[in-house]
């Protein structure tokens, strides 16, 4: 017991000095990080009406091919994004396209006023079979200067035209209405606060509003839908093209822009989009020990108001304090790991140990890169020795200590085994350029730094991972021990709005378990079920009665990587085929060739179990 006292005391001690030499460099140096820090808008992103109907079963469209007129649509990015086919063409070739449209069954097609203005004969008259056919036409930047090319839409069509009116006021939201969820889908009934200005728009003849303006706190209609025979024209008052590339786009100011155009391809080609395989979330603490009491945290309380909330807690926990962990608590981990677990926060947590490795006079202090690889070692061999001592296996992720550190040593991470870190997206890996990577962020993981999977997380007060939610990234939230209080409030609160916002449809899992199904799926009407692999490990299911067969595709493949599907090594390079078993699983790793990683991948899948379940059919 003394020896256990002292042990603790030494390490609190060591955690107070060292916090004092940070304040001292923060008094001294508080400005200059080292890094460009990422900043995001403050935006309220609510759900206000949660009596929403039940979404219908996705389509499954007879082609995933998407036609835009003009070029860099928004319409056209955001296509690529979800996993379509895109053909751009010109307004004089609208005719034509359209034509190729009818026949190949392609469902949509983009296009603006501008674009309408330069239409010939045959392209009225192709565009007009293309819709009593069944398509869908996407106008979008429709406003007051349109009027001309609506009512000549209007007149082609035998439709009372589209009027659209500036609004009287700036604009507080846009709201998309609780009753359109087959068009908004998750969003459904959430209001997304920003100043991007929509129009009014109306009609003689009935309208359905599939999106509003918020202005002086009323609804103007910017986001409509107009029937035209079997199909429909979906007219949007927000501009027509992205104002830069997709992944600047992302968050609440810019949603008015590529919101609508993702929705509208969601509803149209349903299976043929990219989706993650189940609606992912996790909590996460920084900092504890595996103890109770000082340095630790009240494990039995997080285990069941974590259960009483349906909800789970992964502790990132500092791999050179394990010898303080307490049995009753590693027992607590091997038994409930449906609720809890526990993964890696850097080695010793010695200030951010993981920093730049070159620099004077930093809020920092700096670390070569030898000093860091060493310190990674370390961490897994502590990790290793808990493991023999116990039984309980850290989490194969990396939560770094203050934030992420150089992309220099993102492969050390890889070679010894980790499947991903998880860290705030305040800023990307240090000493690296930013990847021109036109989705960076907006896949459930990044790949673009070695190759190596980054989880991003948020903050309690950031409402970003409601639009997370929509693009099919994990719900990530992180905090540390004292903000959370006796009864860990912020995520009770916090769990109940993602289970409203899900319907309940949610699997709160550990980090290792999220890393796994970090991946998109889709299924292309041509080629088949297609894996976007942007983790180390991909848990791929099969609910089908039959094997099911889909290709695996692995963007910034690391230089010497090698595939093992079920345990066995594989000469496939990506893309490559994979066959799941019927009600089944195959887990596909990626991994260092010629080389055995020191942490061990784990069997058994907590998300798909057992035998297939009743989802859409093929590879989930």
């Amino acid at each position: 017991m003394k020896r256990a006292f002292l042990r603790l005391s030494l390490v609190a001690g060591r955690h107070l000095l060292w916090a004092q030499r940070d304040r001292v460099r923060d008094l001294l140096w508080r400005d200059r990080l080292g890094y460009e820090p990422r900043l995001h808008a403050p935006n309220r992103i609510e759900l206000v009406d949660p009596e929403r109907p039940r979404p219908s079963p996705s389509a499954t469209p007879a082609s995933g091919d998407l036609a835009a007129l003009g070029r860099d649509s928004a319409v056209a990015g955001c296509g690529r994004f979800l996993g379509l086919t895109v053909e751009e063409a010109t307004p004089e070739e609208a005719g034509a396209l359209l034509n190729a449209s009818l026949r190949s069954a392609r469902p949509l097609l983009g296009a603006s006023p501008e674009t309408l203005g330069a239409f010939a004969e045959d392209s009225w008259a192709a565009l007009g079979a293309f819709l009593r056919g069944g398509g869908t036409l996407f106008l979008a930047g429709v406003g007051p200067t349109s009027a001309s090319a609506l009512t000549e839409l209007g007149r082609r069509l035998g439709l009372e035209p589209v009027q659209a009116e500036a609004s009287s006021a700036a604009s507080a939201g846009v709201l998309f209405p609780a009753d359109v969820v087959d068009f908004a889908h998750e969003l459904a009934g959430v209001e997304v606060e920003t100043t991007m200005q929509g129009g009014r728009l109306r009609s003689e003849q009935g309208l359905r509003a599939l999106a509003f303006s918020i202005v002086r706190g009323a609804r103007e209609p910017s986001v409509v839908e107009q029937r035209v025979g079997a199909g429909r024209i979906v007219f949007s008052s927000f501009p027509a093209r992205l104002p830069s590339r997709l992944a600047d786009c992302f968050g609440a100011e810019q949603a008015p822009v590529f919101l609508p155009p993702t929705m509208l391809l969601r509803r149209v080609y349903g299976t043929a989009t990219w989706r993650p395989p189940a609606v992912l979330a996790n909590f996460t603490v920084d900092d504890p020990a595996l103890r109770e009491g000082l340095l630790g945290l009240p494990y039995s309380q997080a285990l069941r108001i974590g259960r009483e909330h349906g909800f789970h807690v992964t502790v990132a926990t500092i791999p050179a304090e394990l010898q303080l962990a307490e049995p009753t608590v590693v027992a607590q981990l091997l038994k409930n790991p449906e609720t809890l677990s526990a993964c890696y926060h850097g080695c010793d947590h010695n200030g951010y140990e993981f920093y730049r490795s070159e620099g004077r006079r930093l809020r920092y202090r700096v670390r070569p890169l030898a000093e860091q690889r060493a310190a990674l070692r370390l961490a897994v061999e502590h990790g290793l020795k808990l493991g023999q001592r116990s039984g309980y296996e850290l989490d194969r992720v990396m939560v770094f200590p203050h934030g992420l550190g150089p992309a220099a040593i993102l492969p050390d991470l890889y070679r010894l085994g980790f499947v991903a870190s998880c860290n705030l997206d305040n800023r990307y890996p240090l000493e690296a350029p930013l990847p021109d990577d036109e989705y960076l962020g907006l896949r459930p993981a990044d790949t673009a730094w070695a190759g190596f999977p980054l989880l991003w997380r948020r903050e309690l007060d950031d409402a970003g991972h409601v639009l997370d939610l929509f693009v099919g990234r994990p719900l990530l939230t992180f905090e540390h021990r004292q903000p959370l209080g006796e009864r860990f409030l912020p995520f009770v609160q916090r769990a109940a709005e993602i289970n409203r916002l899900t319907r309940d449809a949610v699997a709160w899992r550990s980090l290792e378990e999220v890393a796994r199904h970090a991946y998109l799926q889709r299924r292309d009407p041509r080629r088949g079920w297609e894996v976007l692999m942007v983790s180390n490990e991909a848990c791929l299911h099969n609910p089908d009665p039959e094997p099911s067969s889909c290709c695996v595709w692995r963007p910034d493949l690391p230089g010497d990587a090698a595939f093992e599907i079920d345990g066995e090594r594989s000469t496939k390079c990506s893309p490559f085929e994979v066959t799941v078993p019927a009600g089944g699983n195959t887990v596909v790793r990626l991994l260092p060739s010629g080389t055995a990683a020191r942490l061990r991948p784990r069997a058994g899948c907590s998300i798909f179990p057992g035998a297939g379940t009743p989802a859409e059919a093929g590879p989930r």
